[in-house]
């Protein structure tokens, strides 16, 4: 049961590296995303060890346990302006110990100097240049080559571990553009690009072969090779039928439709 007496406006922050958002209250339960280090959530339901929260960056709901998020004290000011972990880096925290954060984080832009602070806790960057601010979005497609060979994760978001639809979010995010989570949500931002048309950058969603509903995504890296995370971040061919495995030259997964941000 949800507590009564709540505070209908609590806003948490996550400062552990990651943080699994799941399907209900419980560790068995599906993890639907995730929230990474410096990322606030609001809390919309309490349930024993459990707060079911709602993600700030992209509305997302899921529960996360309780003890891996700490209650911002008002008056808290969110970051306006913010930097990408392009690989894992390190933070040097006020106790002078090292907390490990996966490529893909998104911490406040005065960490490219080497010192940020969120919510009053400071913390030193190691590696800083390893940051970089959002990009141009003609760099979409090669940006997510940073992700390449990194494992398939349903749920993931980062280098640790990402799945299709976290990977077009995380790396449209590094480009400025705010995606929506999952895979058929992101299929309705921008504008629709017509069979030939298609440049790098674009997305091209996809269901299974047999199916018709959209359950997977990638990025083009040109007209006919796309990166998208199936088993592995990894560069396949792509024509007008959809993603031909570069292994067993077989179609993995039809092609429904292309958009552009």
């Amino acid at each position: 049961m949800a507590s009564d007496n709540r505070d209908p406006y609590i806003r948490l922050l996550v400062r552990e590296a990651v943080v699994p958002l799941r399907a209900s209250a419980s560790d068995a339960a599906e993890m639907v995303s995730q929230l990474l280090f410096g990322e606030t959530c609001l809390l919309l339901e309490d349930q024993k060890n459990w707060s079911k929260v709602q993600r700030d960056q992209d509305g997302y709901v899921g529960w996360v346990d309780t003890k891996m998020l700490v209650p911002i004290d008002p008056p808290f000011d969110p970051p306006q302006n913010f930097c990408f972990a392009l690989r894992e880096i390190a933070l040097i925290q006020s106790n002078g110990t090292r907390l490990r954060i996966p490529m893909g984080t998104r911490l406040p832009a005065d960490a490219l100097q080497g010192f940020f602070t969120i919510a009053g806790h400071s913390y030193e960057v190691l590696h800083h240049k390893a940051l970089q601010s959002p990009a141009l979005l003609t760099q979409l497609s090669d940006l997510a080559g940073y992700f390449l060979n990194t494992p398939y994760l349903w749920g993931g978001v980062s280098g640790w571990g990402i799945d299709c639809s976290g990977l077009v979010q995380t790396t449209a995010a590094w480009c400025g553009i705010s995606l929506p989570r999952d895979s058929s949500q992101q299929a309705s931002v921008g504008q629709e690009v017509a069979l030939g048309k298609q440049q790098a950058g674009d997305l091209a969603f996809f269901s299974k072969p047999g199916k018709d509903n959209i359950t997977h995504v990638g990025i083009l890296k040109d007209p006919q090779t796309i990166i998208h995370a199936s088993g592995r971040v990894r560069i396949d061919p792509f024509d007008q039928n959809g993603i031909i495995h570069s292994d067993t030259h077989q179609i993995t997964h039809h092609l429904i439709s292309m958009r552009r941000c």
